[in-house]
C-alpha cells in the first residue's frame, strides 16, 4: 500500500496530471471531450491553501491518489479526491478519506461533508 503524506507544493504538477486521469472515464461517460480538462496550478494551489495540513497524497514511486479537505470552524469538507485508475478497488480511496476525516475531527470538526460527482 502506498504511503499517505501531506501534500506539498512540489506535488502540484503530479496531482494535476492524476486528477485529469482519474476523472477521464467519468468525463467520457457523460458525453464530454475525450480527456477531462486539466485543472490549473492556480486552482490546485487555491484548494491547497484552504487547509494545507488537510490535503494528502498517496505515493510509492509516484502519486497514485490525492484528497483535499477544508474546514470552516466546526464544519469540514472533503473533495476533490481521485485515485489512479490502475489502483482502484484496493482500499486506497478509503485510506485517503479516513486520513482526511481523522485530520478534520482532530481539528475540531463536528460535521463533515463530501463532494462527489
Amino acid at each position: 500500500m502506498p504511503a499517505v503524506r501531506t501534500m506539498t507544493h512540489e506535488d502540484i504538477e503530479e496531482v494535476i496530471n492524476l486528477d485529469a486521469l482519474a476523472f477521464t472515464d467519468y468525463w467520457r461517460q457523460t458525453g464530454h471531450a475525450e480527456t477531462f480538462p486539466a485543472r490549473t496550478p492556480q486552482n490546485i494551489l487555491a484548494a491547497l491553501a484552504l487547509n494545507p495540513q488537510g490535503c494528502f497524497v498517496a505515493a510509492d514511486d509516484r502519486i497514485v491518489g490525492y484528497v483535499f479537505s477544508r474546514r470552516w470552524g466546526e464544519i469540514g469538507w472533503i473533495g476533490t479526491f481521485g485515485i489512479h485508475p490502475d489502483r482502484r478497488g484496493r482500499g486506497l480511496g478509503r485510506l485517503l478519506l479516513e486520513t482526511a476525516v481523522r485530520h478534520l475531527c482532530g481539528a475540531g470538526c463536528t460535521v463533515i461533508g463530501l463532494e462527489t460527482m
